[in-house]
């Protein structure tokens, strides 16, 4: 499409988040740009600077004595609003802030353990059902959900990997009380909140070739679709599909209904 505009961010792990416009000139640049990022010769696609963002002002420097500088990992910003964003960081904490740097509370969000240690969030996500509520996943295998209302986590599960290190997280695309994770140790978790809160209902150890990441893909807005496949990407380069189970994917009734109460009680 001619016109083509949107925005992308970088983080680098100083707190400095950079905010972009990518912008499709209307005719291409033969000589291309030395100056602006991104302009090949003959090119039509650059990168302007819109603004930085610095997290470190609203992050907790309690720490810095005992465990050094706090370092941001991560960002995800807010589907329903992206002008904010959460930051995972290297001490257990997600910083919470605004493009417009618009006052925001609260400013970070805590583990259930208040002092600071060096735990990594490793991977956040937004649940994709217009929700105010995400998961973090950290090193010592720790799994939180917060709500962006609240600093504490609405629920922590301490053990659910055994100790291994989460390293990937994704919220189901058509039930919002299912998500999966990912240990260090290529193993897969299923978490259905509504059949259990105490853990994950399923695990599947993918072996003998390493688990490097993965990712639930779909089209859950088209009606009688395909399901929901995870896609599992292997230490040897090589991709597996699979289909999850009929009752991981399809949606039960007042699903999202059930879950809020559920979220409520947890308050």
């Amino acid at each position: 499409m001619s016109g083509l505009s949107f925005h992308i961010a970088s983080l680098d792990e100083g707190g400095v988040l950079n905010v972009w416009v990518v912008v499709e000139l209307p005719k291409a640049d033969i000589a291309g740009s030395i100056s602006d990022l991104g302009l090949l010769p003959g090119g039509r696609i650059k990168l302007v600077h819109s603004a930085a963002i610095h997290l470190s002002d609203s992050l907790s420097r309690k720490g810095d004595a005992l465990w050094g500088a706090t370092q941001t990992l991560n960002v995800k910003f807010l589907p329903s609003d992206p002008n904010h964003f959460i930051a995972g960081t290297n001490m257990g904490l997600i910083s919470h802030g605004t493009r417009q740097d618009l006052r925001v509370s609260p400013k970070s969000f805590k583990p259930q353990q208040h002092s600071m240690r060096p735990v990594k969030v490793n991977v956040i996500d937004f649940s994709p059902f217009g929700e105010p509520i995400f998961l973090a996943g950290c090193s010592d295998g720790s799994l939180r959900l917060h709500q962006l209302a609240s600093d504490c986590p609405l629920m922590q599960w301490g053990h659910s990997t055994g100790g291994r290190a989460v390293t990937g997280l994704q919220w189901s695309l058509t039930r919002p009380a299912v998500f999966l994770v990912q240990d260090d140790a290529s193993c897969v978790y299923v978490w259905d909140l509504l059949e259990s809160t105490l853990g994950p209902v399923a695990k599947q150890l993918i072996s003998p070739d390493k688990l490097v990441a993965m990712v639930v893909v779909g089209e859950p807005e088209k009606t009688g679709g395909s399901s929901p496949a995870l896609v599992l990407a292997r230490a040897s380069g090589g991709l597996e599909v699979q289909q999850l189970r009929r009752e991981w994917a399809a949606p039960g009734a007042d699903e999202r209904e059930r879950l809020r109460l559920l979220l409520q009680e947890a308050l």
